[in-house]
């Protein structure tokens, strides 16, 4: 967890996000959580979400978790389109929609401010995609797999690249895509005929049954 109020000096907040952003990124995230009281959360790697907000209604500070295993650059993108939500808390609160014209005003003045923090391989992709905005940060295959180049170089599979009805393995449990709900996938465990809800950007292996 890395607590932005409270904090006195930028430098030392920067230092414990270099773990996980492009250093360029490290300052201007510090900043941004110290002016905006705000916690980030790194955490666990899930299927269904890359990152969360969560407003303060129950505690005195913004919450924000970004999943722990995405490389600098998924990382950031990711952070990004979570401290949008947040800034449009402190303006909006909940009165307007959570992936709006509002949110992507913001998500876009983000990706401003922080472009010059990606290489310069995902400028085109990125731009092409700010252009033309949907709810997730990642939602198309060609972004997905450039951001995830810079994990291995091995061929990737994402759960978007599927159709319905097929089947893969992810965690090594063995799942059947059911139906697309927006940018996330209605997928049945056939071991305990479990329905879960399931990322389009989620990494599986293709499997035949």
């Amino acid at each position: 967890m890395i607590q932005g109020s409270g904090m006195s000096e930028q430098s030392e907040l920067a230092k414990q996000l270099k773990k996980f952003i492009p250093e360029p990124a490290s300052y201007l995230v510090a900043r941004f959580l110290i002016d905006r009281n705000s916690q980030l959360t790194i955490s666990r790697p899930r299927k269904t979400k890359l990152g969360d907000y969560r407003p303060p209604l129950k505690h005195a500070y913004h919450r924000v978790s970004v999943n722990g295993d995405l490389n600098p650059y998924a990382f950031l993108l990711v952070a990004i389109h979570e401290f949008a939500h947040l800034l449009v808390w402190d303006k909006h609160q909940n009165r307007v929609k959570p992936h709006g014209h509002e949110w992507k005003n913001f998500y876009r003045e983000l990706y401003t401010e922080y472009r010059d923090c990606f290489p310069i391989e995902l400028m085109g992709v990125l731009d092409a995609h700010f252009q033309k905005l949907s709810a997730a940060s990642v939602n198309n295959t060609v972004l997905i797999r450039r951001l995830f180049h810079f994990d291995s170089d091995e061929k990737i599979t994402f759960l978007n690249e599927l159709n319905i009805g097929e089947y893969f393995l992810s965690n090594g449990k063995q799942f059947k895509i059911v139906k697309k709900r927006r940018t996330r996938y209605l997928c049945t465990n056939l071991v305990n005929n479990r329905q879960y809800l399931v990322s389009g950007a989620a990494k599986v292996e293709r499997v035949e049954l």
